[in-house]
């Protein structure tokens, strides 16, 4: 019998699992080297006991200190707050983890016809069977430039145009084009199309660099891993996670999410405001675009610095899904041109939210290879890059395996070419993943809660700023938050203000304690709480919770508040079903940390977390509910644990579309699809 392996091993991968294989003798031996090549390429251990295959945890996070270097049971223990310590293969939550099968983006097994470097363009000759090409003198290719067209109104982040002449070309030709779109012919058929995109160095009136750099100047890059938590990213990511220890990676254990998803996690980062203070201060109106708002590009910019602001999924963009962009390009170099352009014509594959693939390409290898470029051609500027992928990571707890291998080996390929030897590296994530059956375990939740924050520093800066560089170690056991990061962004246009005798100064004066975002460059104070660093009582991880039964009087209570709270948010959205509470799943009364409990003892304040299902539409939905003398309130947002599909196509609000069930579905086949 002919034994499918891979799809064995994504199947059954799990400790719980075990193989028993009584009928093929003769095939054991085969079965066995085949298995065990599989799980060394994916650092797995395999331990034999009996006729008993076993998979275990992986020997690289194994050998991590995920838990703590003590091996306590806490990530953080401050005065002003407890994280309890998960281990990423727990019991609980290990039968979730899974292999995932290969994307493949080669439409009708065809790999790319045309390739591109830092410079130029060259057809891949070895390919020629792939497209039936037998006659090299018949096929025709030619690209095409375009670029975005900027305008007066809101829509110009959708807005790209074509260069009527198509640059004709046979074997290479160098690009002084920024994005280009290859179309080749065979025989006067279509038979390729194509994008690539490229970096030039750029006549900015503004840019002031050769006169601003000095010794301390240091480039800052961000790359972005959306929905990773710091767990998932130690169980799915080993090789990225060794190559950043290997560069001397500072990893925070307590770095708090302080919204639900991506927009409000990452608006402190950029700005240093929440989500409703930068409504307040630059978006007046439903249509105002975000021109005019804080971001620390700008600040860059000003400074000398060459910006760059790269996603990789157009649809759902950080300021563009059901939010107007902007009228002018935010920074020097601003990849969604090119991202929507070639999603939009060549994108494919699409899994739940976005196209995995444009053309024959990951659309993730698009965007590290342009990371790459950014890097390279810039080296002898200083630049500011702000680079998110969300492609990949999105919707898929999983799914970071499949790009382990392409982080680890860009940033070794820039760690060995020397790119980050005066680059501070920040790698981080947004929030965990935010759906899915992990969710059902405390776990999971609290992952969810708990993104991925590494920053590199490198050794110029450490012996430059040894105060700062100790403080920001330091603060690795400290409640951290995005506004922290935006602090430290600051800091760092500013090298004067981390001197060793400014940071003597601020502590002596204790003039930053009581500030919601404290730059990492700071020691953060031991009693700082959730309340004290800008998070809501329904992110805050800084707690623990103690079970109370569903059917418990006051559960109930809560459950309904929360039931009132989301119609009354829909009571003008007729088009919005009523909602009603189908079920109460789980229910927990939140400990707060010692600093906090008699504050709460005094005040008569008490936190309820529940989880309850409504229907129509099967909603799954977390709630934290606060009773005090002011009576019962929902804090903060409202979790919604699994997908509402195209339940909510009737309304346009970003936020009411986790609760609105439509009454008139536009069909029940398509209602999640």
């Amino acid at each position: 019998m002919n034994l499918n392996y891979t799809s064995l091993l994504k199947e059954r991968i799990g400790i719980r699992q075990v193989y028993r294989y009584r009928y093929y003798i003769f095939a054991l031996p085969l079965a066995i080297a085949t298995i065990l090549l599989l799980l060394i390429n994916i650092g797995v251990e395999v331990s034999f006991k009996s006729n008993e295959i076993r998979i275990s945890w992986p020997q690289l996070v194994k050998n991590t200190s995920v838990i703590g270097q003590s091996e306590d049971k806490y990530f953080i223990k401050t005065e002003g707050c407890t994280i309890p310590a998960f281990h990423p293969f727990d019991r609980g939550v290990v039968k979730y983890f899974q292999m995932e099968s290969p994307i493949s983006c080669h439409n009708s097994s065809s790999p790319p016809l045309v390739e591109s470097n830092l410079t130029s363009l060259w057809i891949e000759e070895k390919y020629f069977s792939n497209y039936d090409i037998t006659e090299e003198q018949h096929l025709l290719c030619c690209y095409r430039p375009f670029f975005r067209q900027d305008s007066n109104i809101s829509t110009s982040d959708d807005r790209y145009e074509y260069e009527k002449d198509c640059t004709v070309f046979s074997k290479s030709t160098n690009v002084f084009d920024e994005f280009v779109r290859v179309e080749c012919t065979y025989k006067g058929s279509d038979i390729y199309k194509d994008f690539h995109s490229f970096v030039m160095i750029k006549n900015i009136a503004e840019d002031v660099s050769a006169t601003k750099r000095n010794e301390y100047s240091y480039n800052v890059l961000v790359l972005g891993i959306d929905a990773v938590s710091r767990l998932n990213f130690h169980r799915t990511m080993p090789k990225t996670l060794k190559i950043l220890k290997s560069m001397g990676a500072i990893e925070f254990r307590g770095y708090n999410k302080v919204g639900d998803n991506t927009y409000p996690n990452l608006v402190p980062v950029l700005s240093g405001l929440s989500e409703s203070e930068l409504q307040d201060h630059c978006l007046p109106r439903n249509d105002s675009t975000y021109d005019d708002c804080p971001f620390i590009w700008k600040k860059y910019k000003e400074s000398g610095y060459m910006t760059a602001f790269a996603e990789d999924a157009s649809g759902i963009g950080v300021f563009n899904y059901m939010k107007k962009g902007f009228i002018n390009a935010p920074t020097d170099y601003y990849w969604r041109t090119f991202n929507q352009a070639a999603e939009l014509e060549i994108g494919h594959e699409i899994h739940s939210n976005t196209n995995l693939c444009i053309g024959p390409r990951i659309i993730v290898d698009v965007l590290l290879d342009y990371i790459y470029k950014f890097l390279t051609v810039l080296s002898n500027n200083l630049y500011f890059g702000f680079f998110w992928e969300t492609s990949l990571t999105h919707d898929f707890l999983n799914y970071p395996l499949l790009g382990d291998n392409k982080y680890s080996s860009l940033m070794y390929k820039l760690k060995e070419e020397g790119l980050f030897s005066n680059t501070i590296v920040v790698v981080m994530s947004d929030h965990g993943i935010r759906w899915g059956e992990i969710l059902s375990t405390p776990q999971g939740r609290m992952e969810e809660r708990l993104p991925f924050l590494f920053i590199t520093l490198p050794e110029i800066f450490k012996e430059r700023f040894p105060l700062a560089s100790s403080n920001l170690k330091r603060n690795t056991k400290r409640l951290t938050t995005p506004y922290d990061l935006h602090e430290t962004f600051s800091d760092l246009l500013n090298v004067s203000q981390i001197e060793n005798e400014v940071i003597e100064q601020a502590i002596h004066n204790k003039t930053y304690e009581n500030n919601r975002g404290i730059s990492l460059f700071l020691p953060i104070h031991e009693n700082r709480t959730c309340q004290s660093a800008g998070i809501d009582p329904h992110w805050c991880t800084c707690h623990e919770s103690r079970k109370l039964n569903v059917d418990d009087k006051v559960v109930v209570i809560v459950a309904n508040v929360v039931i009132n709270y989301m119609n009354g948010l829909l009571a003008n959205y007729t088009q919005c079903a009523k909602l009603n509470l189908s079920g109460i799943l789980e229910a927990g009364r939140n400990v707060p940390s010692k600093s906090l409990e008699m504050w709460k003892v005094l005040s008569k304040v008490q936190d309820y977390t529940v989880i309850i299902n409504t229907e129509p539409g099967d909603g799954l939905f977390e709630a934290t509910v606060r009773h005090s003398l002011r009576g019962w309130n929902v804090t903060g947002t409202i979790s919604r644990h699994n997908l509402y599909g195209k339940q909510s196509y009737c309304i346009d609000d970003v936020h009411l579309k986790l609760y609105c069930f439509c009454n008139s579905p536009i069909s029940k086949m398509n209602l999640f699809g």
